[in-house]
């Protein structure tokens, strides 16, 4: 039953999914999975006497159209002119020479799901398209609406702001999700193997879109032990010496006072010579034990 005050939520962080040129001539001139992006060829079309230098160009551009007229990550604008290594979370883009009041601010890269890869005909797992998108930022990434505005065509934005020049979407990408245990990265799951510090930085980041980022940001800072359980030192165990291995003994025994004189003259005595010493009293204490239970007297 559907709870009748619930309200969807929404991420406005997630209003438009940009993608962008360069990330797909990464992906083509990426030697394990460009074939999921070339343009199949037509063995009949093929011209044997087209140099080799041309007929290399002719594909690019034949690859880089078929692109354009079928997308394939989903998103909504495909831009040209920086990649995910130039552009950073909290970035205001505006329309160059005032022709739309259109102003929006980037929120986070775009995590890629399984789709992509099914999509592309990639193989799940490390060796998929999701996977090395993720790891680099190559997946798309997500801006806020600040001010509404019209978007055409030949139009160019033009940034406006760089709060965050650190935190551009492959820096955070390859941070959040291409670092860590083999099973997080196979699983999608986010890790940190970066200091402490650098994460409650990120956190602080004001713009960043929290869905898939700061939410899990927030939550590995929160169960830091669980992530990082090797940042907590380990106090080293205190070097016993003679003395104290033999004051147990010794206190139960009654046998302090032998010691409070000079504790430390028994820290060069050998294991053997103090098992000795120790077996020697016991077989005393059972003797005159023996001995006053048989006279019937008190306890020595």
């Amino acid at each position: 039953q559907v709870d009748p005050e619930w309200k969807p939520r929404i991420y406005e962080e997630r209003a438009v999914l940009f993608q962008a040129m360069e990330h797909y001539e990464q992906l083509l001139d990426e030697p394990t999975l460009s074939k999921y992006f070339k343009k199949q060829e037509n063995d009949n079309e093929v011209n044997s006497e087209t140099s080799d230098d041309r007929k290399e160009a002719d594909d690019e551009r034949e690859n880089l159209q078929a692109i354009l007229e079928n997308p394939r990550f989903g998103e909504q604008i495909i831009v040209q002119g920086m990649d995910a290594s130039q552009i950073a979370v909290g970035d205001i883009f505006e329309i160059e020479g005032g022709l739309s009041p259109l102003k929006l601010e980037i929120t986070s890269p775009r995590l890629c799901c399984a789709w992509v890869d099914k999509r592309q005909g990639s193989p799940f797992g490390l060796a998929g398209v999701k996977r090395f998108c993720n790891m680099n930022g190559l997946g798309g990434f997500f801006a806020r609406v600040l001010v509404a505005g019209e978007l055409r065509d030949e139009m160019k934005f033009v940034r406006t702001s760089n709060p965050h020049p650190k935190w551009t979407l492959a820096y955070i990408s390859e941070a959040l999700y291409g670092e860590g245990p083999k099973t997080y990265l196979m699983a999608g799951w986010a890790h940190w193997q970066r200091s402490k510090q650098e994460l409650k930085e990120l956190c602080e980041v004001e713009q960043l879109g929290l869905y898939e980022w700061k939410e899990e940001a927030e939550y590995i800072l929160k169960h830091w032990r669980r992530y990082r359980p090797d940042s907590k030192k380990k106090k080293k165990p205190k070097k016993l010496t003679m003395a104290d291995r033999i004051r147990p003994f010794a206190t139960k025994m009654r046998l302090d006072t032998i010691f409070e004189s000079d504790v430390n003259q028994f820290s060069n005595v050998s294991p053997q010579l103090l098992l000795q010493i120790v077996v020697a009293l016991i077989a005393c204490f059972a003797a005159m034990h023996m001995v006053s239970a048989a006279l019937k007297t008190p306890n020595f």
